[in-house]
């Protein structure tokens, strides 16, 4: 018994190997001494055919080449890996060659799934380059909102001195008020004009104090608004500067995904071809 005889009686346990996906054919240099079609291909051989001179697989096998072609799907419905190696005696001779083919079908599919895969991580991609320019855009926002606070916070405190200025100048028109009052008083008769100005100063002087505790209350109000505004800009600076750097965290991860998903593409691709 030769090889080529011993591979033909293997070929049945070869297929069950192949989990019975792939047709399996045995040949010498003039027909087929085995061929076992799969559930899924068949070439339309039988065993005992003679080999087609057209089949340039079969013909490059006898000619010491490992031939491999791939049918397209639109022959069978999914595209086959049909392989063909050469089979040589003791002597290095070419006596013959093992044929199969195996749907390719899974890598099909398992294709289709990396594209999605890819598809989905270039959509991601995208997104993240987009949600990281708002980011620095919020972030520096944010900086330029919370200059502003402080400068309004610095102005709030020249108006709080201006005002106090106010009160100083209103309580010392109060006592010139007074004591135009006394003199008047003295002048009697003669300082009655005088007296009513001195209470229109005095009367002018006390609506000027009123209206310079409500300034001066409404700065405070203001004050502690822009403090509160400035705590929280400080936040939200903080928060978006810590997600500007988790954007780049993912973008570094997604562009390793990319990577691998291209990586087991090729890898599967050579796997199953």
């Amino acid at each position: 018994m030769n090889i080529l005889e011993a591979l033909a009686i293997s070929a049945p346990v070869i297929q069950q190997i192949l989990k019975g996906e792939a047709t399996v054919g045995v040949i010498n240099k003039e027909k087929f001494l085995c061929y076992l079609p799969s559930d899924k291909i068949d070439f339309g051989i039988k065993t005992g055919d003679p080999v087609s001179p057209k089949d340039e697989n079969l013909q490059n096998a006898l000619k010491g080449k490992i031939a491999q072609i791939i049918v397209p799907t639109e022959v069978y419905g999914f595209p086959i890996n049909a392989t063909s190696i050469p089979i040589k005696d003791e002597n290095g001779k070419v006596i013959g060659a093992f044929a199969f083919g195996f749907p390719l079908e899974r890598q099909q599919k398992l294709d289709n799934y990396l594209d999605q895969i890819y598809s989905i991580v270039e959509d991601l991609q995208n997104k993240v380059q987009v949600l990281a320019s708002h980011s620095q855009e919020l972030a520096a926002s944010g900086e330029d909102v919370k200059e502003q606070s402080a400068s309004a916070l610095e102005d709030s405190k020249k108006t709080n001195e201006v005002v106090n200025f106010i009160k100083q100048i209103s309580r010392q028109t109060n006592l010139l008020g007074i004591n135009a009052s006394i003199e008047a008083s003295r002048a009697g008769n003669a300082g009655a004009g005088f007296k009513i100005v001195a209470t229109e100063v005095r009367k002018l002087s006390t609506e000027t104090s009123e209206a310079s505790e409500k300034i001066s209350h409404s700065l405070g109000e203001i004050t502690s608004s822009i403090n509160l505004l400035l705590e929280n800009m400080e936040q939200i600076t903080g928060a978006s500067n810590e997600q500007a750097v988790l954007v780049t965290d993912f973008s570094e991860i997604i562009d390793r995904l990319s990577s691998i998903s291209n990586e087991l593409k090729a890898f599967t691709s050579d796997l199953l071809i």
